[in-house]
């Protein structure tokens, strides 16, 4: 077996990736995980990376003061000192959770100490008041631009009052010299560094904010927009237009151009839920309606959105985003249809077992009056004869229940069309009936035309006949002196 040899080459050291892994691992001892809230955590690290910063630049400033002849020892190392033992009460306040704590002493504290050096370092011919630049940028970062628009002002203020002071000679004893290439390399070179700490945090949130928007708008697949109540200026995501079918530049970012292309039976239940949500708070914009594609489909969709409010709780700005549903709502328009196709099943159900039971409790009744009479018939032809009744009737009621069955295996019994002989027909139902007990009490009486050519089912008008029969019979009054059944069949002059 030959030598394998390992061609890998390990990678050499990279001077960005040791100071980001050793930020990353000062950003884990310092944070602790009782910081659940995203903005703090935000903020917390951020000081991180601010005192870490501040740390490796006053060290290398130490050191750069030092080497500079003109400045005085006990005064260098009586201000870096005082730096370094606040650095260390910021990592503690940051160890034990205290990050809005931290953050306005840092800040506190970062302005105090330029503000200092620039009162006693040399005034506004120094480098130092550059520094300013970066406090003010990290309250922007902690606090927002409302904060920081006023720390510039207080240090505007401050400013001018030292530009008053050196203009008049009345600037306080200097502990440091007036000017000093290494004091003005190191001072621009803390204010550069923490500069583009700042920048570089703000652009990665900027960056992971876009990044984290894409992939939730990728994931629910909506579309966003934005509406400027005050202008009427709408933005609509690229998603959204795509949604509708059209290019970026095709569909207008004005609110109108949005209502064109909603459905016209939606728009005004569309308008309502948005006026109601404009009004009150307490009333949520969830809604859904139809919007034309570009190809003139149309489509459904679901809406959400929620108003910006000022103090006084006018609306200025409303966010939302819509969803295609399309899908879904076809699948309950779908499972609509069924649940009525099924209402109509379970009434036809209904209608045929009650029919059923007729036609099946008709022949029963008519074999149990023909037993009967059979039981007490001596004479062998008339048993023979009854015999015979009582096999018809069987024959019968046999294949009824195979056209049940059949209309249970193929929901329905076909149609068979042909002339229908109603006194046929009539003859079978009483053949059938006759042994019931009223019956027999019973005159019956059939009025048929017989001019009438009537064509239907056989097997359906024979069940009518039946029920209509057995039904008569059932409820007739036999006490009552020429009981009669009556069936009258004649075309009647309705076209």
């Amino acid at each position: 077996m030959g030598e394998v040899v390992n061609n890998h080459k390990e990678p050499r050291w990279n001077i960005y990736k040791g100071i980001s892994k050793l930020s990353n691992e000062l950003f884990s001892w310092l944070i602790r995980s009782s910081i659940n809230n995203e903005e703090n955590f935000r903020v917390a690290k951020l000081m991180a990376k601010i005192v870490f910063t501040i740390f490796a630049t006053n060290l290398i400033g130490f050191i750069l003061a030092l080497i500079e002849p003109k400045n005085k020892l006990i005064t260098t190392v009586v201000f870096y000192g005082i730096v370094f033992l606040t650095l260390f009460g910021f990592v503690t306040l940051l160890k034990y959770g205290k990050v809005k704590t931290a953050g306005w002493s840092l800040v506190v504290f970062m302005w105090c100490v330029v503000g200092f050096a620039t009162l006693f370092f040399g005034g506004l011919r120094s480098q130092i008041p550059v520094v300013f630049v970066v406090v003010i940028m990290f309250m922007g970062s902690f606090l927002g631009g409302r904060a920081a628009f006023i720390l510039s002002l207080i240090t505007i203020f401050y400013l001018g009052l030292i530009a008053i002071l050196d203009s008049y000679d009345h600037m306080p004893l200097q502990l440091g010299p007036e000017y000093s290439p290494l004091n003005a390399w190191s001072g621009l070179f803390v204010a550069l560094l923490l500069m583009s700490v700042l920048l570089n945090n703000s652009l990665n949130s900027i960056k992971e904010s876009e990044e984290r928007y894409q992939l939730a708008v990728r994931g629910t697949r909506a579309g966003l927009w934005d509406w400027n109540i005050l202008t009427d200026e709408v933005y609509y995501s690229s998603s959204l237009k795509e949604m509708l079918g059209y290019s970026v530049a095709e569909f207008s970012d004005q609110a109108p151009s949005f209502a064109v292309v909603v459905h016209p039976e939606d728009l005004e239940s569309m308008r309502e839920a948005l006026n109601k949500h404009l009004d009150s708070l307490q009333n949520k914009y969830d809604v859904e309606f139809r919007l034309r594609m570009k190809n003139g489909d149309y489509r459904w969709f679901h809406a959400r959105g929620e108003a910006v409010r000022k103090k006084h709780g006018e609306p200025h700005r409303m966010v939302g985003s819509i969803v295609d549903v399309t899908e879904r709502k076809l699948s309950e328009e779908f499972i609509a249809l069924k649940n009525e196709e099924l209402l109509k099943i379970n009434e036809e159900l209904d209608r045929f077992v009650y029919s059923a039971s007729h036609d099946l409790r008709a022949p029963i009744s008519s074999l149990l009056g023909l037993i009967e009479v059979a039981r007490l018939e001596k004479d062998p032809a008339s048993i023979q004869n009854l015999l015979s009744m009582q096999k018809r009737s069987l024959q019968k009621l046999d294949k009824f229940i195979f056209d049940i069955v059949s209309y249970s295996r193929n929901n329905r019994v076909g149609l068979e069309i042909g002339r229908i002989d109603f006194q046929e027909l009539l003859n079978d139902t009483y053949d059938q009936l006759q042994y019931t007990e009223k019956l027999k009490e019973l005159k019956r009486i059939n009025e048929i035309d017989k001019k009438i050519l009537f064509h239907s089912d056989q097997k359906r008008i024979a069940v009518i006949l039946n029920n209509l029969v057995s039904n008569a019979i059932k409820y007739s009054v036999t006490s009552k002196p020429d009981a009669f059944i009556k069936t009258i069949i004649k075309r009647q002059n309705r076209g």
